[in-house]
């Protein structure tokens, strides 16, 4: 008897091994042990990895608060980048793009591959995750944060989403459920972060602020102009 064809593992299945699920969607749950417990010295975006020296990279985790496009090629080739990350301090959750009026498929969609990928990374022990919330509209949020363990590090990105009041009203509420369902040990907050959206909530969690890279090369350009 011949054996059976082998069926090529598009679906990436070997992201997944071992993981355990939420009830409803099955997402994948984040292990309390891969999270790491420090809190970045320094962040860099992937699209800027190659500008960061190796003798320094060790100083910085990764983030993927950038454009999609820029960090697909993690997703097409996962196994590619594991020497690449080893060389960082850690992560912070992947970040694929999630819109309040994409469609809800797409919302979950793009929820899970976060989830796999930092699942996947966090799972090999050797590179330490700090988990990125990002979910789309708010009745998905019980659902997904299930995913989470509860009193660890966790990361928020600002950058871009924040700009107006109407963009704000939807943070706070943002902000409140995230810190009443996980009660986060601290919040990485990558991006801009006005007191009127996170003073209200700095007696209930610890923050940890850090501008964007753009902010940060145009205030180093600043500094040496004057």
């Amino acid at each position: 008897m011949s054996n059976p064809k082998k069926v090529p593992d598009r679906w990436k299945s070997y992201l997944l091994g071992g993981a355990e699920y939420t009830e409803v969607d099955e997402f994948p749950i984040i292990d309390v042990a891969t999270i790491s417990e420090k809190v970045p010295q320094n962040i860099v975006p992937f699209d800027k990895i190659e500008t960061i020296h190796k003798d320094d990279r060790k100083k910085y985790f990764v983030c993927f608060y950038c454009q999609d496009s820029a960090f697909e090629c993690v997703w097409k080739n996962p196994k590619k980048y594991i020497n690449v990350f080893l060389d960082y301090a850690g992560i912070i959750g992947f970040d694929f793009s999630v819109h309040y009026d994409m469609p809800t498929w797409q919302q979950k969609y793009q929820m899970a591959i976060n989830l796999v990928l930092t699942y996947f990374y966090g799972r090999l022990e050797w590179i330490k995750v700090i988990p990125n919330i990002r979910y789309g509209l708010a009745e998905y949020a019980d659902e997904f944060l299930k995913a989470f363990p509860k009193r660890t590090l966790i990361s928020i990105g600002t950058y871009g989403f924040i700009k107006t009041k109407e963009e704000q009203k939807p943070w706070i509420a943002f902000l409140e459920k995230v810190i009443s369902v996980l009660n986060p040990k601290g919040i990485i907050v990558y991006g801009p972060h006005p007191n009127k959206i996170f003073h209200q909530f700095e007696n209930r969690t610890k923050f940890y602020y850090y501008n964007s890279w753009t902010k940060s090369f145009f205030d180093k350009r600043k500094e040496k102009n004057k």
